[in-house]
């Protein structure tokens, strides 16, 4: 599991945090007797830990879809009520450092809305948690200084962390998902655009002749070609579409469907295969992504009607499947929770 991906994220970020509340809490409980309130935070923040390690990576994946547009406002809840529980100052201080973890966790693998947010929401965090604890007006002023100092430093983190995001999901020559990319976002783009009437299909497309055109008109052509290609495919495919490019000539397109389980509309093949620029055309195949399948099993049904469409157009030269399926990725239909094992990117 990539460190870019976000179940790393949830995994080792989610352990680490419930870990260290319950550790706090705990020593924090060793000079008096239990209290109540007090081991039921500890025990919760054990059980989260231990969720975190433990499952299974395609769950957490989907957890991580799921959570990552409410985690800035159930992180800052969950540390505020940590430090309210807290009996000492200094505990309830040390439990406001994970503001900034929580912060760190936001930038590394949120939106800039996430970290943002995050930041806006700790300043009240911080006053509510230690209110009782250092009073009113330290506790604004402690706030004031630790938002300041956070903001800074997690801003620029989250610039960087989203280049580096994107240099690891997208394409270089020309802008598509890459291979990496398209297996950590078709889980949360199924589990978007999946519905009671809606479905995902996988499309697979490759430009037809494309090693004779490189031969004859150069590296640099070819290059140009593929560019302007994924720009005329990204003005054919629907707005809610994520298309990458997985091999040379190759590319596979994740598009809604009007029908669970149909595969993508045979007027928009056509298009797709008449929008390569330069007279060069591309062959196109479908196939549907039902749920509890894997993305490797349907884009392998999509590659052999890819290599059906490039047959008949070859005036009936059966052109081959290749044997085995496709060098894809292979993530696992999120609303079914079964396990994937994606080949090495």
């Amino acid at each position: 599991m990539p460190v870019t991906d976000p179940a790393w994220g949830v995994r080792v970020f989610g352990f680490a945090g419930s870990a260290v509340i319950a550790v706090l809490l705990g020593l924090d409980l060793a000079p008096r007797p239990p209290d109540a309130t007090h081991l039921a935070t500890i025990v919760v923040c054990l059980l989260c830990a231990l969720l975190c390690a433990r499952l299974p990576k395609e769950t957490t994946r989907r957890l991580a879809a799921l959570a990552l547009p409410a985690s800035p406002v159930l992180g800052c809840i969950n540390i505020t009520i940590a430090m309210r529980v807290a009996e000492s100052a200094s505990t309830a201080m040390a439990l406001s450092l994970l503001y900034g973890w929580f912060a760190t966790f936001c930038a590394l693998y949120g939106r800039r809305w996430h970290t943002v947010l995050s930041l806006a929401l700790t300043g009240p965090g911080l006053c509510v948690g230690l209110w009782e604890q250092i009073g009113g007006f330290r506790a604004a002023v402690f706030a004031l200084s630790a938002v300041a100092v956070l903001s800074v430093s997690t801003l620029v983190l989250a610039v960087v962390s989203e280049q580096v995001r994107r240099a690891s999901t997208t394409d270089s020559l020309t802008g598509a998902v890459s291979r990496r990319g398209l297996t950590e976002r078709a889980p949360g783009f199924a589990l978007r655009h999946r519905g009671r009437h809606r479905g995902v299909a996988v499309v697979v497309l490759d430009l037809d002749g494309f090693k004779t055109y490189n031969d004859v008109h150069g590296h640099a052509a070819g290059d140009a070609l593929l560019v302007e290609a994924v720009r005329a495919w990204r003005r054919v495919l629907p707005a809610a579409s994520l298309l990458a490019r997985t091999g040379g000539d190759e590319f596979v397109a994740l598009v809604t469907t009007s029908a669970v389980g149909a595969a993508a509309d045979a007027d928009l093949l056509d298009d797709l295969r008449r929008a390569a620029p330069d007279g060069v055309r591309a062959s196109a195949g479908s196939a549907p992504w039902p749920v509890g399948t894997t993305l490797e099993s349907a884009t392998h049904e999509a590659d052999r009607a890819m290599y059906l469409d490039k047959g008949d157009r070859r005036r009936g030269a059966v052109a081959a499947p290749p044997a085995g399926p496709p060098n894809t990725p292979a993530v696992v239909d999120q609303e079914a929770g079964r396990a994937a094992h994606p080949s090495p990117s």
